[in-house]
């Protein structure tokens, strides 16, 4: 990515606000907002975008996480899941993650931090929260010691039981 780039973060969703931040952290409505990031300088190897859409009264989206890589190729896809983010989940689900990559490894978290090699290993995640709660599942593929994109993915806890 050159130096002084921008980055167009853009929603269909109408009337929402994009807030969005670039230290990794999870963004709130507090944070910066706009449609465009300007990357003025690029002095890590990587930059993780964080963006949430806001709608007013309605609340805001799942988590989307970027991630852009300086002098070294991506080569891995980043993993996904078997529950879409922003699905609507009971307690102790069980979410499966998956990579295209049949020899490479995936590291997740729960807990709001970026994974890494040295997070849980696996693809079986178990969501747990009480109910109206979100947890985040981020996740990465390690392939050959080269890292996928971070894929977050947002569930929210069922306030009452389903009846089947």
């Amino acid at each position: 990515m050159p130096i002084n780039s921008t980055i167009a973060l853009n929603t269909s969703t109408p009337g929402a606000t994009i807030y969005y931040t670039t230290d990794g952290s999870i963004p709130t409505s507090i944070r910066a907002h706009g449609r465009g990031v300007v990357v003025h300088g690029f002095p890590l190897q990587t930059l993780i975008i964080r963006a949430i859409a806001v709608v007013p009264g309605k609340g805001a989206s799942a988590v989307s996480t970027f991630l852009y890589t300086k002098g070294l190729p991506t080569q891995v896809p980043y993993p996904t899941a078997n529950v879409a983010t922003g699905a609507l989940v009971s307690n102790k689900t069980k979410i499966t993650l998956k990579s295209k990559s049949p020899k490479a490894d995936i590291y997740y978290t729960t807990d709001g931090s970026t994974p890494t090699v040295k997070s849980t290993k696996g693809t079986s995640v178990l969501v747990t929260g009480s109910p109206g709660s979100v947890v985040t599942v981020q996740a990465i593929a390690v392939e050959s010691g080269i890292p996928s994109p971070v894929a977050a993915f947002s569930y929210k806890i069922r306030s009452t039981v389903v009846q089947k």
